[in-house]
């Protein structure tokens, strides 16, 4: 019976022998995604995706030993294709002509593209240059979420890399400056971020940026909507006494997170199917028009509950900045000022210094009634809109705990830079995330507040 098997095999067609080819790659992709599924969680939560590959897998099978030979023809032709629109897609995004598709994923040597950045992360998983963790080195990670992830830059563009040289160049000894930015996180994965920092790449220092666009209303999971489940976000809680606790409901969530930053010092082929992923681009062009749907919709809501005076950019709600907040605001700052604390009572125990930087919003409101005038005298007060209302609970909570905090936008209206100035440091007309100029800006402030030696 094998060597019956085996003469079959022998007896392929060449059409055979090539789908054969491909479906041995399709099954080793496979696999390796299912282990990268199994090793993080995501098996007991999300399987249906490695479902759809293995049942794939399966009829690809069928089809390879038992198909006639016009269909294995066909499946070819199917899958030159698909390789011919890849290609192509792959051609247009070395050239930074790709439209409407965006990749920020994290993992090791993952491919992040936007319509202004174009790069690959390290061998860790972080969008950043190549970190070279020499011994002896003093260490200080930037933690943060898209505004430090910077997918809208390449590596070298990142603040770390000038706060890096001005560190070196004033400091005594050798200096790493580690950019640890996850997109789409806040306080609950900036205090997992600062656990491995301190554990896995032996930070000395952390700088916390805190985004005051969305990581208060982020953090309380009554603000969320249904699909914000704490099985899948990191979510904490408000005990009746006031204190901040983890939602244990939010432990899927964690477990997955924690075991990717985990599973990215394993090798590059035991994530080799995950990083694969982020190299394709044919699977997010397919979801284009979903996606545009999804905008159009957020975009209404937006102009819908934001009024017509003052629209929120990145995603973030008008309700933050509003005065009074309301109690459910109110909680859900606390939340996250909690979370904050949780991760400087972690650095005191781990021998960490922990600073905190707060980024700022500027809505398009501040560029048009500023911008014409070219004052350097401006407000952030817009009405009922005080958008340093934020910034000033970060101070407060960081001068209560003897944290230093950089508050960007008093540091910018101290240093009197005009609206026009401030516009040039952010993407998106000013309302969105850091240029180089931003991140060239923003690293010297972050020297001069934490870091620039005291005259004596």
């Amino acid at each position: 019976m094998f060597e019956a098997g085996v003469s079959r095999i022998r007896s392929w067609s060449r059409a055979q022998w090539c789908l054969g080819a491909v479906t041995g790659l399709i099954i080793l992709f496979t696999a390796l995604l299912a282990y990268y599924y199994q090793y993080t969680g995501l098996m007991q939560t999300r399987p249906n995706l490695i479902r759809a590959l293995v049942g794939g897998c399966v009829l690809l099978a069928a089809i390879l030993f038992f198909g006639p030979p016009l269909l294995h023809t066909i499946l070819l032709y199917v899958f030159y294709l698909l390789f011919m629109l890849e290609l192509f897609l792959q051609i247009l995004a070395f050239f930074g002509r790709l439209p409407g598709v965006t990749t920020a994923e994290y993992g090791p040597y993952s491919r992040v593209y936007t319509a202004t950045g174009n790069s690959i992360s390290n061998k860790y998983g972080w969008y950043a240059k190549p970190f070279a963790l020499e011994e002896g080195s003093h260490r200080v990670a930037l933690i943060g979420d898209s505004f430090i992830h910077s997918p809208y830059t390449n590596p070298g563009q990142n603040m770390s890399v000038p706060l890096e040289r001005l560190l070196n160049e004033h400091g005594a000894g050798k200096t790493e400056v580690l950019p640890l930015g996850v997109s789409g996180t806040g306080p609950a994965y900036y205090l997992e971020i600062l656990r491995y920092a301190r554990h896995t790449l032996k930070a000395d220092e952390a700088v916390i940026f805190v985004t005051i666009v969305n990581d208060f209303m982020n953090s309380s999971l009554d603000l969320q909507p249904p699909w914000w489940s704490p099985s899948i976000y990191i979510y904490y809680g408000e005990q009746a006494d006031g204190s901040i606790v983890f939602d244990p409901r939010s432990e899927p969530a964690r477990y997955r997170f924690t075991q990717e930053l985990k599973l990215n010092h394993r090798g590059l082929f035991l994530n080799l199917a995950r990083t694969l992923r982020t190299h394709l681009f044919l699977e997010k062009a397919v979801k284009i028009p979903l996606d545009r749907w999804r905008q159009r919709v957020n975009a209404f809501n937006a102009q819908k509950t934001a009024g017509s005076d003052v629209v929120i950019p990145l995603g973030g709600q008008k309700e933050l900045f509003e005065t009074p907040m309301s109690p459910e605001v109110k909680k859900s700052v606390r939340i996250g000022l909690g979370v904050l604390k949780l991760c400087d009572e972690f650095a005191r125990k781990e021998g960490m210094t922990l600073r905190l930087v707060v980024v700022p919003l500027f809505p398009s409101k501040f560029y048009e009634t500023y911008g014409p005038s070219d004052s350097r005298d401006w407000s952030l007060q817009f009405g009922r809109h005080d958008f340093m209302a934020p910034e000033k609970a970060v101070a407060a909570f960081g001068k209560a705990n003897g944290i230093p905090v950089l508050e960007t936008a008093r540091y910018m209206r101290e240093k009197k830079l005009s609206a026009r100035e401030i516009q040039k440091l952010f993407f998106e007309e000013g309302t969105g995330h850091f240029t180089p100029a931003g991140h060239e800006f923003m690293a010297r402030a972050v020297y001069e507040r934490f870091f620039r030696p005291v005259p004596r």
